[in-house]
């Protein structure tokens, strides 16, 4: 189990408590900005929940995935696999109550994508191949 002190583990708090504990407000107040190559060193450790995080993500940064399936009649072998997100290029996610969005500037998150994401779950099967669950997830288009 991790320290509860990590950096990862402090970014962690920070989207759970954005998610879950957040005021109902009129106006939303100013973000709290971090690089992600900062947060190792403690600089999401002062984010207090109450406004949008913005993480800003540099052209080929990789990040740590954590993907845990719990259930009583199925498991993940392994159970923990390694797994990384890559950014593409150089961008901006945002994690405020309306959910998760990325920006190319830091600034229009809230622009409408020329194609909606989509997330599909469900098996392949063909004759003499092995079937298998697919998870596909395709963030929006701009």
């Amino acid at each position: 189990m991790p320290e509860l002190s990590s950096p990862r583990c402090a970014l962690a708090c920070a989207v759970l408590s954005t998610l879950v504990a957040l005021p109902a407000c009129a106006s939303t107040p100013d973000p709290y900005r971090v690089r992600y190559a900062d947060v190792a060193h403690g600089a999401a450790s002062r984010y207090d929940g109450k406004r949008p995080l913005i993480v800003e993500l540099d052209d080929g940064q990789r990040i740590p995935v954590n993907l845990q399936l719990d259930g009583e009649d199925i498991a993940l072998a392994p159970e923990h696999p390694a797994l990384e997100l890559v950014a593409k290029h150089h961008c901006y996610v945002r994690f405020w109550k309306e959910g998760v969005r990325a920006s190319l500037d830091g600034v229009h998150f809230d622009e409408k994508p020329r194609e909606p994401g989509r997330f599909r779950i469900g098996l392949t099967a063909n004759r003499g191949a092995e079937t298998r669950l697919d998870v596909i997830i395709v963030t929006p288009r701009r």
